[in-house]
């Protein structure tokens, strides 16, 4: 299956070339997940031979495969001495190469479907022109390491400006930013986006299935908003999936990305106003560090200390929760199914101590419920519980003396979307009520092993998806049904499910 990307823009899976055999078949796995171009780092190899080039585009298609030797000093592995003479035999045998342009002008015989690089910080950018004037013709592309919304605002603009010329180009950034701008860029001109299949060959690059999740969903070009989604290592999010849909819904021309920061780079948030940012989610691990840079909180917010939704009002970042109202809503429609009219009939242990958590205690305990929490450290634990005056605390594993004390288990770390159960195996009977905060996969280890245990078991996704259409109402001022954003993450999850 060849999927091009809309509008012509172009997803490259960079692939580092260790073993020529593996490398064809990670080139014809991503062509088939959707990439429509490799591109072979061959700087990676011991030694580069013609036979080499030979039993590649025996089986890659010449014009899907774009062929690079970065020497080290360019940001390469190891030095070719044959360079020139691979690059010009992949081109004359009908590939793509890409070549930096500092070291174009030895190829003297180089072809119009040729990549010429520019690589380098901010101030760089206008380096890219002598490159289009040294290079009639060509495809260009440049990297330019990004440290501020500023610097992404620049890229925006030149991308803007390149485009209205005719010109063919890549424009991307690296950096704290670079990951932000594979996603945005696009948007704005630029002819696509390099990602990797497992091995990244620069730090920036999204994941090709993750990266194409979000695309994937976006609809528009030039888009006049921008909500983004503020985590670290957040590839895994269906927020976009969900808001990209709504948007388009109500026909409002903005679009919703992924924003992967370090923690160092959080203050980032207070400089969105070079860029036409609407708002924020927040999520794990930053929730609760973000409010520090915000100008003010709602009530809830104060009293969770979290934070997973920033809206900009007059230029000030407000911030709101919708993960407790979410729980609450999902919690009581389960419960009211087992005959409980109220939370305050139950007995809940709530497992984990981050944002999540603080937004479940604090509902369970505003709902008047018996809290037992506990936590992989027992001293945030403790901290926690004395906070919201939780009944017992302990670590991870106290939960086998709470768990036959309680009617509801809440999974508030990420511990359950892998085979380590954050409580003991064959602790949970019938009488159990389960919800798991994670919601990928969709029915977690937690969740299959509860199931065969004859519990009620809730899924994550419903509380997203509920958080989700509260938070798309504080953006937009528009009501939307949490059954339509569940819907949407749904039909994604079905479809790749289908195509596994």
């Amino acid at each position: 299956m060849v999927s091009i990307t809309r509008d012509g823009k172009r997803v490259i899976a960079s692939i580092p070339v260790e073993s020529v055999d593996e490398a064809i078949a990670e080139s014809l796995d991503a062509l088939r997940s959707g990439a429509d171009l490799v591109e072979l780092r061959l700087d990676y190899l011991p030694e580069i031979r013609k036979t080499d080039v030979d039993l590649i585009l025996g089986q890659v298609p010449g014009e899907r495969c774009i062929i690079t030797i970065r020497s080290p000093a360019e940001g390469g592995v190891r030095h070719h001495e044959n360079w020139i003479e691979i690059l010009r035999y992949a081109m004359n045998k009908g590939a793509k190469i890409d070549v930096e342009a500092e070291r174009g002008s030895a190829l003297t015989d180089i072809k119009r479907s040729s990549v010429i690089s520019r690589h380098g910080d901010i101030t760089h950018l206008c380096m890219m022109e002598r490159d289009i004037e040294s290079y009639p013709g060509m495809e260009y592309k440049g990297v330019f390491e990004v440290r501020s919304l500023k610097d992404v605002s620049d890229l925006v603009a030149y991308a803007r400006c390149l485009n209205a010329r005719g010109k063919r180009f890549f424009l991307m950034g690296s950096g704290p930013l670079g990951n932000f701008t594979r996603y945005l860029l696009p948007l704005f001109g630029s002819g696509g986006a390099y990602v990797h299949t497992g091995r990244a060959t620069a730090g920036c690059q999204p994941l090709l299935t993750e990266y194409k999740r979000v695309m994937d969903s976006i609809h528009l070009s030039e888009p006049e908003g921008i909500v983004c989604l503020l985590g670290k290592n957040i590839g895994y999010t269906l927020s976009p999936v969900m808001h990209n849909s709504a948007l388009e819904r109500y026909n409002i021309p903005w679009v919703y990305l992924p924003l992967d920061l370090d923690e160092d780079f959080i203050p980032l948030v207070r400089d969105c106003s070079s860029l036409p940012i609407k708002g924020f989610n927040v999520t794990t691990p930053y929730k609760e560090k973000v409010i520090m840079f915000l100008d003010s909180v709602s009530k809830e917010c104060e009293e969770i200390r979290a934070v997973n939704t920033i809206t900009i009002q007059n230029g000030k970042l407000c911030g709101y929760n919708t993960d407790a109202p979410a729980f609450r809503d999902v919690l009581m429609q389960r419960v009211h199914a087992r005959g409980i009219e109220n939370l305050s009939e139950l007995k809940a242990l709530v497992i984990g101590a981050g944002g999540v958590a603080r937004a479940a205690v604090y509902t369970l305990k505003k709902e008047g419920a018996e809290i037992y929490l506990i936590n992989r450290s027992e001293s945030r634990a403790e901290r926690l519980a004395g906070e919201f005056g939780c009944k017992m605390w302990g670590g991870l594993s106290s939960g086998k003396k709470f768990i036959p004390e309680v009617d509801l288990i809440v999974n508030c770390t990420p511990v359950s979307s892998s085979d380590e159960l954050p409580i003991p195996r064959g602790s949970i009977t019938p009488h159990h009520i389960v919800m798991d905060m994670v919601y990928q996969p969709f029915r977690t280890v937690l969740l299959e092993r509860a199931a065969e245990q004859g519990a009620t078991v809730i899924e994550g996704i419903h509380t997203l998806a509920h958080q989700a259409a509260l938070a798309f109402k504080l953006w937009t001022d528009r009501d939307i049904t949490p059954d339509f954003m569940l819907e949407s993450a749904m039909k994604y999850i079905m479809h790749n499910n289908s195509h596994q």
